[in-house]
């Protein structure tokens, strides 16, 4: 089983492209159709999508200029990153189960399916980054961002109902492994990821919803009822744990084992969580749009246990969200239904791929061109990409970077 932690950007890695070079691949950047997922040009600009990545972050980490954001939003990339994404989590929820076997088996001897996977994570955490920008988020068309606002709801409904999600097998095992178990705890650590940077994702849309069409804060407030899946996520906590070993919090993508004071304080995408609940529940821009119901109140007045001085002391803006979760103890529920007439918006995108593909068509292609390991071209093709990766990150490596700053 081949096994390769690809970067995410959180690693220490100084930087590559200078804006000149990062420029020109940005410009580049260019939306593939489901069939051409693991092809050589897909794979290429993987490689690409994954170095602007890391020095996205590295910019942002050292407070260096973000040439790499600013790049992406002026060129109109964004729109062509979060097309991408769609399309891999499409074929990875669509195509895959067609090929389950063969891409277990074909992991065996070639990273491709793995990075085939791994790029969600990469194209989450870039944009992560990236719609950090204001400008990123306005300026994108409307459709394109109910597509982001979709995903990011889909990941919380992973985040809420996969329990089994954190679990990994202990790799002091390793050896005792067997391939699929091992191709399981994979998969498993890219969905947690991407599950975590939507987190990030989400809290950055919420931050503009005066900017943003009433069309997309409809469909957070009414279609995903957002607020009440926030909820669930802090109630599960899936970003710390409890092990023989110890207190386990999740930050800068790796689980660490701390004490139990540490254990305590907030995590960086916990607080995302309760940065986009204050932003829907106590903005008056969303506020006075969200209508409560019977159910909606109790869950939300379920937060007040979790709203305690400690908490408030690392995010104090949660004063205003805990005064609003107590007057709603004593509010009455409204008799008649606020809501107006709104037409829904579509996810257009997403829709035109699933109405319009033929799955097992594509499956069947892509057992010749992902999990065909006897292609001696290809191998050799692999062999040489990875090469070149290493020998960037070789070149790369350098004095350690404090990478755990949250953008508040």
């Amino acid at each position: 089983m081949v096994q390769f932690d690809e970067v995410l950007g959180n690693e220490n890695f100084l930087p590559e492209m200078n804006p000149l070079e990062a420029q020109r691949q940005i410009d580049q950047l260019k939306h593939f159709g489901l069939k051409d997922i693991g092809t050589s040009k897909w794979m290429k600009q993987r490689e690409v999508v994954n170095m602007l990545n890391i020095q996205a972050h590295q910019n942002a980490a050292l407070n260096q200029d973000e040439y790499i954001a600013q790049g992406i939003i002026s060129s109109q990339k964004v729109e062509v990153l979060i097309k991408e994404l769609i399309t891999v989590e499409i074929w990875k929820n669509k195509v895959t189960p067609l090929i389950k076997e063969e891409l277990t088996s074909a992991s065996k001897q070639s990273i491709k399916p793995y990075l085939i996977y791994y790029h969600e994570a990469t194209l989450v955490n870039l944009l992560e980054c990236v719609m950090y920008h204001k400008d990123a988020i306005i300026y994108c068309e409307e459709s394109i961002l109910i597509e982001l606002v979709d995903y990011c709801q889909r990941k919380f409904n992973v985040l809420i109902h996969n329990k089994k999600l954190q679990e990994r097998h202990d790799q002091k095992d390793i050896l005792k492994l067997s391939d699929e178990e091992i191709w399981q705890d994979q998969i498993r650590e890219i969905e947690f990821n991407c599950c975590m940077y939507s987190l990030t994702i989400f809290r950055f849309i919420t931050d503009n919803l005066k900017e943003i069409s009433p069309s997309v804060v409809h469909r957070i407030l009414e279609k995903h009822d957002s607020p009440i899946a926030l909820v669930y996520i802090i109630e599960n906590s899936p970003f710390k744990k409890k092990e023989k070993s110890g207190f386990k919090k999740y930050n800068g993508n790796i689980w660490e084992t701390v004490s139990f004071d540490e254990y305590l304080k907030v995590t960086q995408y916990e607080a995302q969580v309760w940065l986009a609940i204050n932003n829907l529940l106590v903005d008056p821009e969303t506020r006075n749009k969200y209508e409560y119901t019977t159910f909606r109140r109790e869950t939300v007045i379920g937060l007040k246990k979790y709203l305690t001085d400690v908490l408030i002391d690392q995010i104090p803006v949660l004063v205003d969200l805990l005064r609003n979760v107590e007057n709603l103890q004593i509010m009455n529920l409204p008799v008649v239904s606020k809501n107006i007439l709104m037409v829904e918006a579509v996810a257009e995108f997403s829709e035109a791929i699933l109405n319009g593909t033929d799955f097992e068509k594509i499956a069947q292609e892509h057992l010749l061109t992902i999990c065909n390991t006897e292609d001696d071209e290809a191998r050799r093709e692999e062999i040489m990409s990875m090469a070149k990766m290493f020998g960037n990150m070789l070149d790369l490596m350098g004095e350690n970077a404090d990478y755990e700053q949250l953008k508040l």
